[in-house]
């Protein structure tokens, strides 16, 4: 049994988002279970620790991705599929690439100017959380859109 109790416990947390979500949605367990393409006894193999859900088909993975609205990606590591070190450069290549992607957000004519000097001694953790969300800005087309004249403004002026 206490094999089900360590599954369950790594099921935990994918599992807590799920219901919140759920939650949110006014959606019972057996409309959870059905928006997840799986039946409600497999939800709750995975609940009592019977099943993981690292496990689970790929389909299975990418409808929680779904549900919960976030990338797939994000899924495998919260049910422990992959761990954070396999998403990252090995060694001294990880530090490299975000002195690289630091400078080029210092060189963006809307945002470089609010990038603080410190970053430069924060933990690698948050240099690499600055950079994706710099990276989902210009990828969704934000960084060089006019609503960031008046931030930049501001920032300029709290400076000067």
């Amino acid at each position: 049994m206490k094999e089900h109790a360590d599954v369950a416990k790594q099921n935990a947390h994918v599992l807590e988002l799920l219901k919140k979500q759920a939650e949110r949605q006014g959606h019972s367990r057996e409309q959870l279970a059905h928006a997840l393409g799986i039946s409600y006894q497999r939800l709750n193999q995975y609940e009592r620790g019977h099943a993981r859900v690292a496990d689970a088909k790929k389909d299975t993975l990418a409808a929680i991705s779904r549900y919960l609205e976030i990338p797939i990606i994000w899924v495998m590591l919260i049910t422990g599929l992959i761990s954070e070190t396999e998403l990252v450069w090995p060694g001294d290549e990880q530090k490299k690439r975000l002195e690289l992607a630091l400078s080029h957000m210092r060189a963006d004519p809307w945002l470089g100017p609010m990038i603080p000097e410190e970053i430069d001694e924060s933990a690698l953790r948050v240099q690499e959380f600055v950079v994706m969300l710099y990276r989902i800005l210009r990828a969704n087309g934000l960084v060089a859109d006019t609503a960031y004249r008046p931030i930049t403004g501001l920032n300029n002026f709290n400076q000067g």
